[in-house]
């Protein structure tokens, strides 16, 4: 079954080769931690799936000019990682017919829990990308019970022998 993250992970393979300078190379690994100055950020999803999808970034690919020379590397890795999550709704939807928007994008601190773990890996360099997943299908409403019913209004009286029809 296709899953948001699926379809984050092949967004982001294609989109961080074709925006990066140098075309680094994502590549699925064991998780590492990561030194301070990590940063991140998180989609919130809404729709036929919900939930978050946080993506934390190694620190040192900051000093790297990955974005390009003389840009906000950090804000620019926002602009990017928002687009990989717009393009995984999208990409969901073309795969599995399921609709889900991305609601908010927000710079996030660090996560403790990790669900995958990448390499973004140039010719001179690799970085550490953590993914968090908590995106999923929502659970179902509990229904209100229905009223309880006067059984006396559906049982047949058995004191009546005869039952006319007019």
């Amino acid at each position: 079954m296709m899953t948001y993250l699926d379809c984050w992970i092949g967004a982001a393979t294609a989109l961080l080769s074709q925006a990066l300078a140098g075309e680094p190379e994502l590549v699925e690994s064991l998780p590492k931690p990561l030194e301070s100055g990590a940063f991140g950020f998180a989609a919130t999803v809404a729709g036929d799936l919900e939930g978050r999808l946080a993506v934390i970034l190694d620190g040192a690919i900051l000093a790297a000019p990955l974005m390009g020379e003389g840009v906000d590397q950090k804000a620019s890795w926002g602009e990017l990682l928002r687009e990989v999550a717009e393009a995984a709704a999208g990409e969901l939807l073309a795969k599995t017919g399921k609709k889900c928007r991305v609601e908010k994008f927000e710079e996030i601190g660090g996560e403790s829990k990790v669900s995958r773990a990448f390499q973004l890996k140039s010719a001179d360099h690799d970085w550490t990308i953590l993914v968090r997943d908590e995106v999923r299908a929502p659970k179902p409403q509990a229904k209100a019970p229905a009223p309880e019913r006067d059984r006396k209004s559906t049982r047949l009286n058995s004191s009546h022998a005869n039952i006319s029809y007019a």
